[in-house]
């Protein structure tokens, strides 16, 4: 119905004549509200997934491990002691077949060491005593080169969550 109305409207200078202000309002109508559906349409056929890289898979040597489709966070329950080493092994795709980069960042509410952006998915970190506290975290990012991202400077990333008691002064530990 509405391309019929617009094709009435249609090129103006053809047949000689000025369009009301009624008519130029309907074409920007119409021409809206058909625009509007189209990215409708193009919203429900195109997924992030389609375009962002993505984690499937990360774990630590704790026995700790996240898969794609969970929370974005771990919570391990486990209490570190500084001198503990963690190892992460982490497996991302990306839907153009493009090489990733990952990064490993540690805190305790706030960055503390990140390492920089590599082609290896593996990462090795011993805690320190600067990590002492309730909430060591470790996230496990990755990107794509391309000039995008859904998260800032990164495509996706995974946190594991931990607790780091001080050291310990007793020997039958």
């Amino acid at each position: 119905m509405w391309l019929t109305e617009l094709e009435k409207l249609r090129d103006p200078d053809a047949h000689r004549r000025e369009l009301l202000p009624h008519q130029k309002s309907l074409i920007l109508g119409v021409s809206g509200e058909l625009r509007t559906r189209i990215v409708r349409y193009r919203s429900s056929q195109e997924t992030s997934e389609a375009y962002y890289p993505r984690i499937e898979f990360a774990s630590d040597n704790l026995g700790n491990s996240w898969k794609l489709g969970e929370n974005n966070w771990v919570k391990t329950g486990i209490k570190l002691r500084p001198g503990d080493v963690l190892e992460y092994v982490v497996t991302a795709s990306d839907p153009f077949g493009e090489p990733l980069l990952y990064q490993c960042t540690f805190g305790i509410g706030r960055p503390g060491y990140s390492s920089k952006w590599s082609e290896e998915n593996t990462f090795t970190f011993e805690v320190t005593d600067e990590y002492v506290g309730k909430l060591f975290f470790a996230v496990i990012s990755i990107k794509s080169n391309r000039k995008y991202h859904p998260y800032d400077t990164r495509d996706d990333y995974v946190q594991f969550l931990y607790e780091v008691l001080p050291p310990s002064d007793r020997k039958d530990i």
